[in-house]
C-alpha cells in the first residue's frame, strides 16, 4: 500500500506552548512530528489533543540549534487534531507535522541526523531502506545568521517551513519523500540566505504490505503506488483479458447496465447470450428479463404498439401482456397478440391472426394458442 499525505501543518513563536491549527487527521495511521528551538533554553515536550503517546528520535543540537523527530504508529486521529510544543515558558521555536495513510503497523525502519558550523547546508546523512515505497522524513534546524526560505533537493517536497526569525525563533522546515526503487537518500538543506548554525534529522517508515494499487482515469493515465505513466492501450478487452503494452492480464470485469446501455472504458461490448432468455412486457409497461424486473420508460407512447427485434418491426395491438422468448441458437418466440411482420427491406408485410404461425431461419411467431 502506497503513502499518502492525509495533513500537514505547523507553527512558530517565542513562547510556549506552541500549538498548531487544528487539522483533519482522519485516515492517518502514522504522525511524524519536527521540533526546532533555541537550545539554551529549557527543551520543550511535545503533545496533541487526541492524547497519543510520541516516540522520540534522536535529537540533533549545535548550539544555538537544536532539532528532533518524534513519531506515532496508529495514533487517534480526527478533525480538530492540534501538536504542542510547551516548556512553560520562553521557547524561542517551532513545531510542524505530518499525517500520513499507508504505514506498517511496526513501521519505523530507521533513522540519522548532523549537525553542521558558520554552513548555508547541511545533510542528515545517508540512508539506504530495506525495500521498495518506504517513506523518508527529514527536519531541520536554521539559526542565527541564516534567512529566507529553506529548500532541499533529491525530489523532497518541503510540506511546512519556518525560517529564522531573530529574537522570535529558530528555523523549522520538515519535507519528504517517497522512494519507488530501494536505493540510498541523502538529501541537501539549502538555508534562503546567508550562514549559521544547522542541524538536520532524518528517518524512514515501512510502507503496508498489500496489492499493488492501480487507478486508469479516462484520459487513460495509470496511476500505481503513486507514480503516474502515460498510457495508451493499444489492445481491446476482449473476454475479460486486458492488454497493456503488449502484455495480457487475467482480470475480472465488472459491468454496470443502466438504462440499457453497457460501457466499458468507452468501447462498444458485443454480448453472446449463453442461455435461453425469456422477456416479458406487460400493459402497464414492465419488463421482465431472466426474471429480473425493470423500470423502463418508453420514449413513445406503447399504444403505437410498435417493437423493434433485431432489425424487424412487429406492429401489436397491446391489450395483454406479450411474451417473448429468446433462446441460445438466438431464435425468437413471441406469444399472445395479432402481430403485422415488416420484412427488412422488401416491404413485404404479413398479418397473423391469433392462431397464425410463422417460421424462419432465425424468427418465429405464434398465436395465442
Amino acid at each position: 500500500m502506497a503513502f499518502s499525505l492525509v495533513a500537514h501543518g505547523g507553527t512558530s513563536g517565542l513562547t510556549s506552548p506552541l500549538t498548531t491549527a487544528g487539522a483533519n487527521t482522519t485516515g492517518a495511521n502514522l504522525i511524524v512530528l519536527c521540533i526546532a528551538q533555541y537550545p539554551l533554553l529549557t527543551i520543550g515536550t511535545v503533545s496533541d489533543s487526541k492524547g497519543n503517546t510520541w516516540i522520540p528520535l534522536t535529537a540533533k543540537q549545535s548550539t544555538p540549534a537544536y532539532t528532533q523527530l518524534f513519531y506515532c504508529l496508529s495514533p487517534t486521529v480526527g478533525t480538530g487534531h492540534t501538536f504542542t510544543l510547551d516548556n512553560g515558558g520562553s521557547i524561542a521555536g517551532s513545531i510542524a507535522f505530518q499525517a500520513w495513510s499507508g504505514a506498517d503497523a511496526s513501521g519505523y525502519d530507521q533513522e540519522n541526523g548532523a549537525t553542521a558550523s558558520a554552513a548555508a547546508t547541511i545533510q542528515p546523512g545517508s540512508i539506504t531502506p530495506p525495500g521498495n515505497g518506504y517513506l523518508f522524513v527529514t527536519g531541520l534546524c536554521s539559526s542565527d545568521g541564516t534567512s529566507g526560505a529553506n529548500s532541499i533537493n533529491s525530489s523532497y517536497t518541503i510540506s511546512d517551513d519556518f525560517p529564522f526569525v531573530a529574537f522570535t525563533s529558530e528555523g523549522n522546515a520538515l519535507a519528504y519523500f517517497v522512494q519507488g526503487t530501494a536505493g540510498a537518500l541523502n538529501p541537501t538543506w539549502t538555508v534562503g540566505a546567508g550562514t549559521g548554525e544547522l542541524t538536520a534529522a532524518a528517518a524512514t517508515f515501512k510502507p503496508a504490505a498489500g496489492g499493488t494499487n492501480i487507478t486508469i482515469d479516462t484520459a487513460g493515465a495509470i496511476t500505481v503506488a503513486g507514480q503516474t505513466t502515460a498510457a495508451g492501450f493499444g489492445q481491446s478487452i476482449s473476454g475479460g483479458a486486458i492488454g497493456i503494452a503488449g502484455q495480457t492480464i487475467s482480470a475480472r470485469i465488472d459491468i454496470e447496465i443502466d438504462s440499457g446501455a453497457m460501457v466499458i472504458a468507452g468501447q462498444s461490448v458485443t454480448a453472446t447470450f449463453n442461455d435461453d432468455i425469456s422477456i416479458d412486457i406487460t400493459t402497464a409497461g414492465a419488463i421482465s428479463i431472466a426474471g429480473q424486473s425493470l423500470s423502463a420508460g418508453f420514449s413513445q407512447a406503447l399504444s403505437n404498439g410498435a417493437i423493434t427485434v433485431a432489425g424487424q418491426t412487429v406492429t401489436a395491438a397491446i391489450d395483454s401482456d406479450i411474451h417473448v422468448s429468446i433462446d441460445s441458437p438466438g431464435n425468437i418466440t413471441l406469444r399472445g397478440q395479432d402481430l403485422v411482420v415488416t420484412g427488412g427491406g422488401n416491404g413485404d408485410a404479413n398479418r397473423y391472426g391469433r392462431d397464425g404461425r410463422r417460421r424462419g431461419r432465425s424468427f418465429q411467431l405464434y398465436g395465442r394458442g
